[in-house]
């Protein structure tokens, strides 16, 4: 599988991605118009999910001024695709129907969460990152936390922000 341009430059190793979906299918999961819409779909019609190996990780303060106390670094393992008939489940990451339906039953009391936010990217401990639908900012819910839309943290004003940020390693 080619890699993305931009993963490729930050040293980073995307794999076992599904191919891409058509676009129509994409923007029917998205009603709305928001920044950064196009991104995500672009992504997805060439991507649709993905692992990766060796590490990926991104840093909050390349968009917002945050203190010591705020959490910066975040760890990324994959991407998660969109499943369509014929797509077998993944062994190595979940679909985005997955993510939703865990998080629904897991915490139930916040059905707000999953009506303006989709949850495209994960890390090893069940933690998310969501693509708010309504502002096209991403953000992060952590699973120990009791998750909805007013406790997500902020993580990158829009996708492309955040997968052209994407590091393959820690700052020093």
């Amino acid at each position: 599988m080619a890699q993305p341009k931009i993963f490729a430059l930050h040293k980073l190793t995307f794999n076992d991605s599904y191919p891409g979906l058509d676009a129509t299918i994409i923007e029917s999961m998205l009603p709305s118009k928001f920044k950064g819409r196009e991104h995500f779909i672009n992504f997805y019609s060439r991507y649709n999910g993905g692992y990766f190996d060796g590490g990926a990780f991104i840093y909050r303060d390349l968009f917002y001024k945050i203190t010591t106390r705020d959490p910066n670094l975040f760890e990324i393992e994959s991407f998660h695709y969109i499943e369509t008939p014929g797509i077998l489940q993944h062994p190595r990451h979940l679909s985005i129907t997955e993510v939703i339906n865990n998080k629904k039953i897991s915490y139930p009391r916040n059905p707000e969460l999953f009506q303006n936010n989709i949850p495209f990217a994960g890390n090893c401990g069940d933690n998310d990152f969501w693509l708010d639908t309504v502002t096209g900012s991403v953000k992060y819910t952590a699973m120990e936390d009791d998750i909805g839309p007013n406790n997500a943290i902020l993580v990158a004003p829009s996708f492309l922000d955040f997968y052209t940020q994407i590091q393959g390693s820690r700052r020093n």
